[in-house]
This record gives C-alpha cells, structure tokens and sequence, in this order.
C-alpha cells in the first residue's frame, strides 16, 4: 500500500526560496514609514493608528500577522471614530501586506514569462533556487503529493502550472476557479494533485459586479503566468481587464473563530478539502510553519483531523548546529501539545530550512 503524503507550506518557505524577499510575518513590511506618518505633524498625523501600530513593534520588526487579526475582530468601541479608524487601518496594513507579496510574486519568474512550460532540457534559465522549486514541482506531481499552504504568493503556482504534469489553477486550488477571460473548453484532471490555498491568493479575483467577494461561484483567477490556449503567447490588455475587477484580492488574515473563517464560501470549501486530505494523510511535512497563536483556526483544522499514527517531519528555519539540540527539543515540545493524540518517536524536528529540505528530498528519492 502507497503511502500518503503531504506537504504544508507556511511563511519560511517563501522566506527561504525568496531570500528574504518575502519577509517573515515579523518584520519592516514599510509599516515603519507608517508608523512615523502619524506620528510626525502634517495631514496623516493621528496618534490613535499611530499607537496600534507601535503595539504589535517587536525586536525583530512589526507582527503583521497578530496586528491584521486584532483589527479584523469586529469589537466595538467607546469612540465611533476610533472604529472607523480601526477599519481604515486594518485595510492600510492589508494592502501594504498584499502589494509587497505582489511585486515579489510577479518579478520571481520573470526569466521565464517567454516560456510557457518547463522541462528538463531548459533549465538553463533557472538559478538554483528556481531549479530546486521546479524540482520540487515535478516530485509533487510524479509522487501525487497534495498540498497545503498558508501563504498568499503565486511564486509555486507558476511553476506547478509551468511543469509537465497534471495541474490547472482552474480547478487545482481545490474548487472551480475559472479563468478571469473566458477560454475555450479544455480537458483538465479532476484527479490531479490539489494546491489548497488556506489564508486565500494574490491571484483570485472577482468583477465589480459581485455582490459578495468571497462567494465561490464569483471568484475566478487571474495573473500574467497563465496563458490562453486560443491565443497562446498573446498578452490581454491588463488595464481593460483591470477595469472590470474589484481591486480586492481574495486574502483573509489569520483567525481566532473557526465560525468566522467557515461563513465564507471559498473557505468553507477549501477547508473540507483540507480536512478530507490531512485526516487520509501518513506522513506530513510542515515546512517553514510556525503554528502561531494567532492562526487558532488552522491550527484547530489539523489538530482534528491529523490521525494519531501519522508520522510528522517538522522543518525549520536553518541554525547553527551548536543550537539545534536546543531547537529540536523546543519545536518537538510545541508540537507534542499541539497533536496530543501522537506518540513523541512519530514526530521529527528538521532545523535545515525549506531549500535544503526539499535537496536532501530530491537526493534521496
């Protein structure tokens, strides 16, 4: 009997094959030059933004991710203002949030837009990190490993769809998720691996039209990697396009309420998608995944349905060797009170970062 695997990609693995690009969740993020906005004299001045700004500031920079949830509960105030400003926020640090992972996304393959698949006969133009995300594309697709990541980038999605294989964006997210301009009817693998997008996509999109951006029916995916099977090779009019767009993209932060995150169609599909492949799964390898306090409703997702003899590979962030005992004993102690239902000799710690991981994966397969 095969076994059943999965991956789960958290904000290291971009971190890693971005070189930092695509910061951690606690990092600048430009919400510096916020920050001093309003707290300096002049139009943007306001001390109220400026002091849940200064909050969520820690040693190694802003906790973007623990700040978008705090101004995503809806809790009321003593001061109406003060809620408006709490919501005019919360958009102000998504879109910085979105706009950074955008300009990383659209630029990371750019020495391969001219190129609409990749084999192993043109790779010529990768670097080495591209190679080892191609490779790790095909070993997904030849093994049929689905799966799971938490972040919101394309950078894996081009090239799942740019390698040989079995994946579409039209219905490898795990839902029906047309292209944005209508194509022609095409044979797509409903039985092909499945990239489960939890926290959402840069790419998905809705028309002005829509009344209600997360319902599934009116989400459809849109970027400059995917091409028109009529038109192969031609590029579409992207301000036209955009014209009839909600500028929106489909993204939801972190969540405290599984009641919150399950209201929403889109979700509400992809999360039994989840939960139907982590509770069949084996063997699960988290990469780059911290499980922050902040992400209770993820984190709940796989303490219910992560079977009691499946055997956890945990990846961290590369470390000196003189720290990795004292790392391994620390993360295999978080993850013994996450899964308290698994036996302590199933769970391995792995402090070599997502690059190195995915290496020793290819090496050894």
């Amino acid at each position: 009997m095969e076994e059943n695997i999965l991956f789960v990609f958290g904000a290291g693995f971009t971190y890693d094959f971005t070189d930092g690009n695509i910061p951690l969740l606690i990092s600048d993020w430009g919400l510096g030059l916020l920050e001093a906005d309003y707290n300096r004299k002049g139009e943007k001045k306001d001390l109220f933004k400026y002091k849940i700004i200064k909050y969520f500031q820690e040693e190694r920079g802003y906790n973007i991710e623990s700040m978008l949830t705090r101004l995503n509960i809806d809790t009321p105030s003593y001061n109406e203002i003060n809620e408006i400003k709490i919501k005019e926020l919360y958009s102000e640090i998504l879109e910085i949030y979105i706009n950074k992972i955008k300009d990383v996304s659209d630029i990371y393959w750019n020495n391969i837009k001219d190129i609409k698949k990749i084999y192993n006969n043109n790779l010529e133009k990768l670097n080495d990190k591209q190679k080892l995300i191609y490779k790790l594309a095909l070993y997904c697709k030849e093994n049929k490993i689905n799966c799971i990541t938490l972040n919101i980038d394309t950078i894996f999605d081009e090239i799942l769809y740019k390698t040989n294989g079995d994946w579409h964006p039209d219905i490898g997210y795990g839902f029906f998720c047309p292209q944005i301009i209508p194509n022609k009817a095409m044979s797509i693998n409903i039985d092909g691996i499945k990239y489960l997008k939890l926290h959402g996509s840069i790419n998905w999109r809705t028309y002005r039209s829509s009344h209600c951006s997360n319902d599934i029916e009116q989400i459809r995916h849109y970027e400059d990697w995917f091409v028109t099977e009529e038109k192969e090779g031609v590029r579409n009019d992207d301000n036209f396009i955009e014209d009839h767009l909600n500028k929106d993209r489909i993204v939801v932060p972190p969540l405290l309420s599984k009641k919150d995150f399950m209201s929403q169609t889109i979700f509400y599909t992809i999360w039994k998608s989840s939960s139907r492949i982590i509770s069949n799964a084996d063997k699960i390898f988290f990469v780059g995944y911290s499980f922050p306090a902040t992400d209770y409703t993820i984190r709940s997702l796989f303490q219910e349905n992560v079977k009691p003899e499946c055997e956890i590979i945990y990846i961290t962030r590369k470390c000196p060797s003189e720290k990795s005992v004292e790392i391994i004993k620390t993360e295999k102690e978080k993850l013994m009170n996450i899964f308290r239902g698994i036996k302590e000799d199933t769970i391995q710690i792995l402090p070599i970062g997502a690059s190195d991981w995915v290496s020793s994966l290819i090496d050894g397969s």
